[in-house]
């Protein structure tokens, strides 16, 4: 693996295909393990990178900006890239979504695009204020307990317990610069969204699937599923769509 990229990897014997998976704000590439071992299990092979800023301390992420984590992202999809295996999927899930977005249209040079509750839009009122607020509160801090609970997760998620606010600034300007961009997807492009999502409002989903430029697109809907799928047993209707994209997209050539 080059230096300046950390995060899981699996490369399995005889795959003909390889799918970078990015995980979302505040996380760990173990987030998307649970997706990354399915696939595995398929005969695909899989690298989940450690965005810039996460799988280390708040503080970090709290000096991170959206050119660090979108640069992680090319190094990564470049590293993937060099494995040359003949198809080759980007998945993104919540921020790393977004991010996808943008990598769909920098660099559209793979074969299928996987969005699980993209990061479109934040649900919060007081998004707009994160630029002075950051200044003022540094962090807010999570009961990963209770959020575990009230969401019924029976994956433990590996997260910060202390949210740098200036990162969710960052969130906010990364979803400002894809609404440049969502046009532009040309690529086959399957989106995932539950409907029990407090984090994303699942109808800017819904609204900004239609202006994809695909002309392959599919959208699928999970009833009662909160926002980290990869985390939540409606994960297993999930996957069985997301392989179903796969085969098909790999079936076509």
């Amino acid at each position: 693996m080059v230096p300046d990229i950390r995060g899981l990897e699996t490369r399995v014997d005889g795959a003909n295909a390889s799918l970078l998976l990015i995980h979302g704000l505040f996380s760990f590439p173990e987030e998307m393990e649970t997706l990354a071992l399915f696939l595995n299990k398929h005969g695909f092979s899989t690298f989940i990178p450690q965005l810039a800023g996460h799988g280390t301390a708040p503080e970090d992420l709290a000096r991170t900006k959206y050119e660090d984590l979108y640069d992680m992202v090319i190094s990564a999809f470049n590293y993937i890239k060099s494995w040359h295996s003949k198809f080759l999927f980007v998945v993104g899930f919540s921020l790393g979504g977004a991010l996808a977005i943008r990598l769909a249209v920098d660099r559209s040079e793979f074969d299928g695009l996987v969005l699980i509750a993209p990061m479109i839009k934040i649900r919060s009122s007081m998004i707009k204020l994160i630029p002075l607020l950051k200044h003022l509160v540094k962090y807010k801090s999570v009961d990963l307990e209770e959020n575990q609970r009230t969401h019924g997760y029976d994956i433990p998620r590996r997260r910060y317990d202390r949210e740098p606010l200036s990162a969710i600034h960052e969130a906010y300007r990364i979803t400002k610069d894809i609404q440049h961009y969502i046009s532009r997807v040309d690529v086959p492009v399957c989106v995932i969204q539950g409907t029990a999502d407090k984090t994303i409002n699942p109808e800017s989903v819904y609204l900004a699937f239609d202006k994809f430029g695909s002309t392959d697109k599919e959208l699928h809907r999970i009833e009662n599923a909160p926002h980290v799928i990869p985390c939540h047993p409606s994960r297993d209707e999930a996957y069985s769509l997301i392989l179903d994209f796969i085969k098909r997209i790999m079936n076509t050539y």
